[in-house]
């Protein structure tokens, strides 16, 4: 029972926040008018083109990541232990990777840096996820 209701939340929140990022990344007219807030550099220029690029791109990998939850979610609902390892995967890349750009030095944009409140949050997530896949594999063994 706790494994559904597990997959019913995953499948809600996936698809609500994956529906709302690619509503976002489809339509990002509006967001050209608080470019001036999205550099880093207060000195440098504003490239729209590549600032929309790169808006388009962050938003449609969040809502690929957050559909891949909701999809981990449905086998959740079908008792599939599975999907919390899908759902762990999912949720510590969520963490990381983000991490992994600022060592590379490619962001340019305030919307593309990761916080360490966001950070904590998804990988202390995805190692819940992971520990309560191994429980019930335990469980099952028994």
């Amino acid at each position: 029972m706790a494994l559904r209701i597990t997959g019913l939340i995953a499948v809600l929140i996936g698809g609500v926040i994956g529906l709302i990022f690619a509503y976002g990344a489809f339509d990002s007219s509006s967001m050209t008018t608080i470019l001036p807030l999205a550099t880093i550099n207060c000195d440098s220029s504003v490239d729209v083109h590549n600032w929309a690029a790169r808006w388009r791109l962050t938003l449609f990998a969040l809502s690929a990541a957050y559909f891949g939850v909701a999809a981990a979610g449905v086998s959740l609902l079908f008792r599939r232990t599975q999907g919390l390892l899908w759902i762990s995967g999912l949720l510590i890349a969520l963490g990381t990777f983000p991490w992994l750009f600022v060592a590379l030095g490619t962001l340019r944009y305030e919307f593309e840096y990761p916080t360490m409140l966001e950070t904590v949050l998804f990988v202390s997530l995805g190692f819940a996820a992971a520990l309560a896949y191994f429980r019930s594999r335990k469980q099952v063994d028994v």
